[in-house]
């Protein structure tokens, strides 16, 4: 007996009050059972402040006799994305793919498939995010990745999220770059991006970018393309943006296309992160499996 377990979603969150939660966009869930779960929502627009003209998500848990392995998949794509007019984007997709062979008792391999942006624009600022995810292909498990990394800290340490992150950066952000520096085993919750470089088309205005993550004084913090990981289970998300607690403030109807203005408001790492100011994630997806009954620490 084998335990299915895929989730997507195209959007979901909180913004600051009084707006508070957002309903969750195209989230659906794949029964224990396998089998294939979608939903597609067309235009979406929520109080003029975040939109898109539509999004698919799709689960799908099924046995392949050919490779005898549960395959477990996730994906999410969303279509002329905009929130703010600060973040924009033609085209967000992202996946996951789970594999376990029949009989095994250890955890399924999980990968990203499929993932990239069109056309990504945070605060003027246009992309071209660069997608690697060599380590999560080559070291598909988290016993495989721990392994990894507790051997080589310094080169395993150049795919996770902050490695970017320098000791001398302001604030909580300053923190992790000096713990992150000092690693030796990873976590059992750790935390990677997909994404090697945003490829602005040039100097960045108005923001500060650290690898994947992005700065945006008196907007908040955004991560792209994130990827938590833990024993049998990998989450990731194109995006997820977690706001400055100012926002409630100005919205709605604030204007934030230009980078110049956001770049006027003095604000440090620690202003904006942790924040009570409101969680966005987009285009998300969730994969793993586990066969009944539970191997033992799984």
């Amino acid at each position: 007996m084998y335990n299915y377990h895929a989730e997507a979603h195209a959007l979901g969150g909180r913004l600051p009050d009084p707006l508070g939660a957002i309903e969750s966009q195209a989230a659906i869930s794949l029964p224990i059972s396998g089998g294939l779960t979608n939903a597609r929502v067309g235009q979406f627009n929520f109080k003029n402040i975040l939109s898109f003209d539509s999004a698919e998500t799709i689960v799908e848990g099924i046995y392949d006799s050919k490779r005898k392995a549960h395959i477990t998949r996730a994906r999410s794509v969303i279509h002329g994305f905009k929130f703010m007019d600060m973040i924009e984007a033609d085209r967000i997709e992202c996946g996951l793919e789970s594999i376990h062979p029949n009989g095994s008792k250890g955890e399924p391999s999980i990968v990203p498939k499929e993932c990239h942006f069109e056309n990504l624009v945070i605060a003027g600022n246009r992309g071209n995010p660069t997608i690697q995810y060599d380590a999560l292909k080559k070291y598909q498990t988290h016993k495989e990745l721990t392994a990894a990394f507790n051997r080589q800290p310094e080169k395993m340490r150049k795919a996770m999220l902050y490695s970017q992150v320098k000791p001398d950066a302001p604030g909580v952000f300053g923190r992790i770059g000096k713990g992150h520096g000092r690693q030796r085993k990873l976590s059992e919750v750790a935390v990677c991006s997909i994404v090697q470089d945003l490829g602005f088309t040039q100097d960045a205005q108005g923001i500060t970018v650290y690898g994947p993550v992005v700065l945006v004084p008196g907007f908040g913090i955004i991560h792209v393309g994130e990827c938590t990981l833990e024993q049998g289970v990998r989450r990731l998300h194109m995006l997820r943006v977690s706001l400055d607690k100012s926002v409630g403030a100005k919205l709605p109807g604030a204007s934030w296309s230009q980078g110049s203005k956001t770049a006027k408001t003095a604000m440090t790492m620690a202003d904006v992160y942790p924040s009570d100011g409101g969680d966005l994630t987009v285009s998300g997806a969730t994969s793993n499996g586990t066969p009944v009954p539970h191997p033992p620490g799984g």
